[in-house]
């Protein structure tokens, strides 16, 4: 452990003073500290820079940054696992409840993230054999309200590092989710949808849904479909990979449908799917704070988590442009094709031509 008892301690580039031989560049975020190190590192004539972790220091400040860090981390891990959410918001849901009577939630200008949500798409997916059935029911706004509690969000004041978002729906209505026109599984008016989102900002500039966790998610199977229950159930960034739920540091995201994210069950062969519909998320950007300040807004510059061009869209273009090609090249055949360069004259004598039988 380095002991630096007598370093000065920068959090900002106005607390620098000259005349310290070692100081202490600390922070939460990488880029803000890269930022404020070239500030730094400029006014010192010969300096040598050492990278380590809090633990690797001792220093009374950093050890007090150090210990509210962690219960700040410790409150926030208590929170995630459900404090009692209180509430029976109508949708579209929006996360943190900013301008709710219910929540006295003001917007802070060291944490700008959003989530916005109207529906959500329950999947249930069953192995028979060697095959997958799908039975699939989508959830509108109307038909759902949500709750919220303390912890339910979770930001960063930056680009990097881990965001949390909880969705605590519940059904006002039966929902029948269907294969086809046959029924597969239900959920019964009352049931709640608990899902927890994290998404994590890396140093490389980019976000993504990393992981996921069904807090409560349960379905009554019909027919051939067989019930199941992902309480409890977390997954990894193997199983969100394909959610489409990622996007560039600083940009929201905007999507009128995500790609199911499956949970497992009790049951190997069963697992439950949630889909986000019509749904935009920010991780972080305050380009404005006063403006955020009197009114949270999400950033104009949003991304969409369909492309420009779909599946069903290259496939017209190829198709289009292998027939064009097809034209073109007959067409170019036809002009190839030359007269001949001696004709026969009707005023000579004419050409004879024996032909035997």
């Amino acid at each position: 452990m380095l002991n630096a008892t007598s370093a000065q301690v920068i959090t900002s580039a106005d607390q620098f003073k000259s005349g310290s031989s070692i100081y202490i560049i600390a922070g939460e975020e990488w880029t803000s500290m890269e930022q404020l190190s070239e500030a730094i590192i400029s006014k010192i004539d010969n300096s040598i820079g050492i990278i380590t972790a809090t633990d690797g220091v001792s220093h009374a400040k950093t050890n007090r940054v150090k210990r509210v860090a962690t219960d700040e981390m410790d409150t926030a891990s208590g929170s995630t696992s459900g404090g009692s959410a209180t509430g029976n918001i109508p949708f579209p849901l929006i996360l943190p409840p900013y301008n709710n009577t219910q929540f006295n939630i003001a917007p802070d200008n060291k944490q700008s993230c959003l989530f916005y949500l109207e529906g959500v798409s329950v999947v249930l997916q069953q192995r028979n054999d060697k095959t997958l059935a799908y039975a699939s029911v989508l959830i509108p706004g109307t038909n759902l309200t949500y709750g919220y509690a303390n912890g339910d969000v979770s930001c960063q004041n930056g680009t990097i590092g881990e965001f949390l978002f909880r969705l605590r729906l519940q059904l006002n209505t039966d929902v029948t989710g269907k294969q086809g026109n046959n029924p597969g599984f239900s959920i019964k008016s009352g049931e709640r949808i608990d899902v927890s989102l994290n998404i994590t900002g890396d140093l490389f500039g980019y976000w993504q849904l990393t992981g996921a966790t069904a807090n409560t998610l349960a379905v009554s199977g019909l027919g051939n479909f067989k019930s199941g229950s992902s309480a409890g159930q977390t997954i990894g960034e193997d199983g969100t990979r394909y959610s489409k739920i990622n996007s560039v540091a600083g940009w929201a995201l905007a999507c009128g449908q995500t790609q199911a994210i499956f949970f497992p069950t009790e049951d190997p062969n069963v697992q439950i799917g949630v889909a986000l519909v019509n749904t935009q998320i920010q991780t972080f950007n305050v380009q404005n704070v006063p403006a955020w300040l009197k009114a949270p807004h999400f950033t104009l510059q949003t991304e969409d988590c369909q492309g420009t061009f779909s599946a069903g869209s290259w496939m017209g273009i190829v198709s289009a442009l292998v027939l064009i090609a097809g034209l073109l090249f007959g067409y170019v055949m036809l002009q190839s094709v030359q007269t001949m360069d001696r004709f026969d004259d009707p005023k000579q004598k004419q050409i004879v031509i024996n032909v035997r039988e």
